[in-house]
Protein backbone atom coordinates (compact mmCIF):
# COMPACT_ATOMS: atom_id res chain seq x y z
CA UNK A 1 0.00 0.00 0.00
CA UNK A 2 2.83 2.43 0.77
CA UNK A 3 5.41 3.25 -1.84
CA UNK A 4 8.95 3.18 -0.55
CA UNK A 5 10.27 6.59 -1.49
CA UNK A 6 13.56 7.35 0.20
CA UNK A 7 12.92 7.55 3.94
CA UNK A 8 9.14 7.40 3.52
CA UNK A 9 7.23 5.71 6.30
CA UNK A 10 6.59 2.01 5.81
CA UNK A 11 3.34 0.32 6.80
CA UNK A 12 4.92 -1.34 9.87
CA UNK A 13 6.16 2.05 11.10
CA UNK A 14 2.57 3.24 11.44
CA UNK A 15 2.10 0.87 14.35
CA UNK A 16 5.03 2.27 16.32
CA UNK A 17 4.42 3.61 19.80
CA UNK A 18 6.15 6.93 19.10
CA UNK A 19 4.38 9.94 20.56
CA UNK A 20 3.80 13.11 18.54
CA UNK A 21 6.73 12.80 16.17
CA UNK A 22 6.60 14.05 12.66
CA UNK A 23 6.99 11.23 10.15
CA UNK A 24 7.83 11.49 6.47
CA UNK A 25 5.16 10.01 4.16
CA UNK A 26 6.80 10.75 0.81
CA UNK A 27 6.68 13.51 -1.83
CA UNK A 28 7.80 16.14 0.76
CA UNK A 29 4.73 15.37 2.95
CA UNK A 30 5.04 14.84 6.70
CA UNK A 31 2.36 13.72 9.17
CA UNK A 32 2.14 14.29 12.90
CA UNK A 33 -0.54 13.08 15.34
CA UNK A 34 -1.15 15.57 18.15
CA UNK A 35 -3.31 13.30 20.25
CA UNK A 36 -6.48 14.73 18.69
CA UNK A 37 -5.80 15.63 15.08
CA UNK A 38 -3.46 14.77 12.23
CA UNK A 39 -1.29 17.62 10.98
CA UNK A 40 0.05 17.30 7.44
CA UNK A 41 2.89 19.56 6.38
CA UNK A 42 4.81 19.98 3.16
CA UNK A 43 8.42 21.03 3.35
CA UNK A 44 11.76 20.20 1.85
CA UNK A 45 13.79 20.71 5.03
CA UNK A 46 15.38 24.03 4.15
CA UNK A 47 14.64 26.80 6.67
CA UNK A 48 13.54 29.57 4.27
CA UNK A 49 11.64 27.46 1.75
CA UNK A 50 7.86 27.54 1.71
CA UNK A 51 5.83 25.02 3.66
CA UNK A 52 2.14 24.33 4.05
CA UNK A 53 0.07 22.93 6.89
CA UNK A 54 -3.27 21.10 6.86
CA UNK A 55 -4.90 20.18 10.18
CA UNK A 56 -7.30 17.23 9.91
CA UNK A 57 -9.68 17.03 12.85
CA UNK A 58 -11.35 13.62 13.37
CA UNK A 59 -14.53 14.50 11.46
CA UNK A 60 -12.52 15.76 8.47
CA UNK A 61 -10.25 12.71 8.59
CA UNK A 62 -13.33 10.46 8.51
CA UNK A 63 -14.63 12.36 5.48
CA UNK A 64 -11.24 11.92 3.79
CA UNK A 65 -11.34 8.16 4.49
CA UNK A 66 -14.83 7.93 2.96
CA UNK A 67 -13.62 9.86 -0.08
CA UNK A 68 -10.63 7.54 -0.54
CA UNK A 69 -12.70 4.36 -0.08
CA UNK A 70 -15.31 5.61 -2.55
CA UNK A 71 -12.75 6.45 -5.22
CA UNK A 72 -10.70 3.30 -4.71
CA UNK A 73 -13.88 1.23 -5.04
CA UNK A 74 -14.88 3.19 -8.13
CA UNK A 75 -11.44 2.67 -9.65
CA UNK A 76 -11.60 -1.10 -8.99
CA UNK A 77 -15.06 -1.28 -10.61
CA UNK A 78 -13.81 0.52 -13.73
CA UNK A 79 -10.83 -1.82 -14.08
CA UNK A 80 -13.05 -4.92 -14.26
Amino acid sequence: MFASTGDAIEQGDLMSDKKTTKQYLGDSVYAEFTGYEIVLTTENGLPHDPSNKIVLEPVVLEALFRYVVYHIGKSHEQSR
